[in-house]
């Protein structure tokens, strides 16, 4: 559900450009206030999709090490990265959910459309507590054995 709406998110991205740029060029008529509709739209797309990700051990990773790793340490190494990544985004979880509060607080709004900063702000804290979360069932995952190490999942490209 979270990818169908990162991918309507991202849609309506590209066809507020595309109404934009046809407004430019051959109308002399932009569309008003579509940068800040589009800079507000990315992060949704972004912290929508993240949780996805996130379980799926979707993000880009760097193997530099991984030949150099016994493969009865990759449980545990998949394990601790995954902790590792859980308590970053939940630190991130944290800060968006403060500045939200404070943006809330100061009625804080955009520029050209006067959207409140704080419905952002709580949505992408609460996308980063579920990617949190998803991270932290992959650790255990990892932990006890029941999911494969990464570059051994099928249709892994790297395997």
């Amino acid at each position: 559900m979270l990818g169908a709406f990162a991918c309507l998110v991202l849609f309506a991205m590209m066809a507020l450009t595309f109404v934009d740029v046809l407004g430019r060029y051959l109308l002399n008529r932009p569309l008003p206030g579509a940068y800040e509709m589009i800079a507000f739209m990315m992060p949704l797309m972004i912290f929508a999709i993240l949780p996805r990700v996130c379980y799926r051990e979707d993000h880009v990773t760097v193997d530099l090490l991984e030949g150099l790793t016994p493969s009865s340490w990759r449980r545990w190494q998949g394990s601790a990265v995954s902790l590792l990544g859980a308590t970053v985004i939940g630190v991130l979880a944290w800060r968006l959910f403060v500045q939200a509060v404070d943006n809330g607080r100061n009625d804080e709004v955009s520029t050209e459309h006067l959207w409140p900063l704080s419905i952002f702000g709580y949505f992408m804290a609460a996308m980063s507590v579920l990617a949190s979360v998803s991270l932290l069932v992959v650790a255990v995952q990892h932990w006890r054995g029941t999911r494969p190490a990464a570059g051994e999942r099928s249709g892994d490209p790297g395997s």
